[in-house]
């Protein structure tokens, strides 16, 4: 499994990073590669629907479940996705660093099987490019923007 990983120091207190990171629905606000989310109950699943491509080689739209592997209020939010023969685990931590501060780290964890394998280096490619310009998009909206506002 391949992973791409990102911090971020984000000024804001670690309550509200957790609370707009935690709501997938808010990931089309921040992240490049976003996808439609819909809560079909209060379990720990929730359809998504992708808009728009998850990645550039599969342009086609899919329709899966995220399944939440782990939450901690205001400390993690641990999930997974299948897309066919790719597999991501989305992990979101937050830390409290000082007044009003919060550390996002965010990391993406790639599972490819089968033909997939091929198109690896292109999907790496194509999500690091966008991995850190979402980072410092999501801690310049977090920054920017007033809490009733953001989530």
């Amino acid at each position: 499994m391949t992973h791409l990983s990102g911090r971020i120091l984000i000024n804001r207190p670690v309550t509200e990073v957790f609370a707009f990171i935690s709501n997938y629905q808010n990931d089309w606000k921040w992240r490049t590669r976003h996808l439609e989310v819909q809560a079909l109950s209060d379990e720990k699943e929730v359809e998504l629907v992708s808009t728009r491509s998850l990645f550039s080689l599969f342009p086609q739209k899919q329709s899966t479940h995220y399944q939440i592997l782990d939450q901690i209020l205001n400390q993690c939010l641990i999930s997974r996705i299948d897309l066919g023969k790719i597999s991501v685990i989305d992990e979101r931590h937050v830390k409290d660093t000082k007044e009003n501060s919060t550390e996002f780290e965010y990391t993406i964890r790639l599972g490819l099987r089968g033909v997939a394998k091929i198109f690896q280096p292109m999907l790496l490619r194509d999500l690091s490019r966008d991995f850190n310009r979402d980072l410092t998009w999501l801690k310049e909206l977090m920054e920017l923007l007033q809490t009733s506002t953001v989530t």
